[in-house]
């Protein structure tokens, strides 16, 4: 039965990292946004710009629009003409940001709902760096609708920003020519997260995989348990922690399933259960074979 158990759980694993291989759109983002707990900041720190306030400030997000113009003059080898007009297509978007961002000398569309924004930020994170706030159910409830209120508010601000992005991006492709898109897209800048969201699918799937194949079970099951121990520092099955798991999932007092599964890997990597039906069968006679008798220090027929 623990081969079963082991199986079953590297089965779990393995397609959980399948299915999220095959998301075209799958990011940690949102699971790393809903941490609670004692170690929630943490876990929003792994999320770039998490407030948002790098795409917010002018100057940074004029910084990413000049890199894109020019990183298509570079690419693409831009004649004079093609220069020129996406010169004056950049200078359009510039205006458009500057009219949400505002100027040195005058204030955008957002300015001041900007700052009261970033102000309400820095008032949430003295609340919730409050020590009496961890212990008071009504003060954490206030915290966790702050913080998702100004995400919420922050969300269509920092759309059109994309948008502005993305239409340059067009911009830069109505210039060229036929030879020159060959070349292909420009790569956006890699994000610290998708690096992330990559290790974690190939994570998943190499613990299922081994776990499933009986390979380098001990290994695996205590990788499994790690992430997993991940897992649950995220979303501690504790009854003061707020807010409470959705109604779907049911209420839990200190374990959950993920607790439950962790303690089970635990259990798997302490006992040889790749031998017992699996390749590290193989592996273990390839590497150690059967002991000689001087080895155990039997002779041939001498009972034990």
């Amino acid at each position: 039965m623990l081969v079963v158990l082991r199986v079953a759980i590297g089965w779990h694993f393995m397609y959980q990292g399948l299915w999220k291989l095959e998301e075209p759109d799958f990011s940690s983002e949102g699971f790393l946004r809903q941490a609670k707990g004692p170690f929630a900041e943490r876990f929003y720190a792994m999320v770039p710009d998490y407030q948002g306030r790098d795409r917010l400030d002018r100057e940074k997000q004029l910084a990413r629009l000049s890199g894109i113009r020019g990183a298509a003059i570079e690419k693409y080898g831009l004649d004079e003409a093609q220069q020129a007009e996406l010169a004056a297509r950049y200078d359009q978007r510039v205006w458009e940001l500057e009219s949400l961002l505002g100027t040195e000398k005058s204030p955008g569309a957002l300015s001041e709902d900007l700052d009261k924004h970033m102000h309400e930020w820095d008032r949430l994170a003295k609340a919730e760096n409050d020590p009496a706030a961890g212990d008071v159910p009504y003060k954490q409830q206030r915290n966790w609708e702050k913080r998702k209120k100004l995400e919420g508010e922050a969300k269509p601000w920092l759309e059109e920003i994309a948008a502005i992005e993305s239409e340059l991006v067009a911009d830069v492709d109505a210039v060229l020519n036929d030879q020159q898109r060959a070349r292909g897209e420009i790569l956006p800048e890699p994000s610290p997260l998708a690096g992330f969201d990559r290790f974690l699918i190939g994570s998943l799937i190499a613990i299922g995989v081994c776990l499933t194949a009986g390979l380098l079970t001990r290994l695996a099951a205590l990788g499994g348990a790690a992430f997993l121990l991940g897992v649950v520092l995220s979303q501690p099955p504790w009854p003061s922690i707020y807010p409470p798991p959705p109604p779907a999932v049911g209420p839990a007092l200190i374990v959950n399933k993920e607790v439950i599964e962790m303690i089970a890997l635990l259990v798997l990597a302490a006992l040889p259960v790749g031998r017992w039906g699996g390749l590290d069968f193989f592996i273990h006679h390839l590497l150690f074979g059967r002991r000689s008798p001087q080895a155990t220090g039997h002779q041939p027929g001498e009972k034990s």
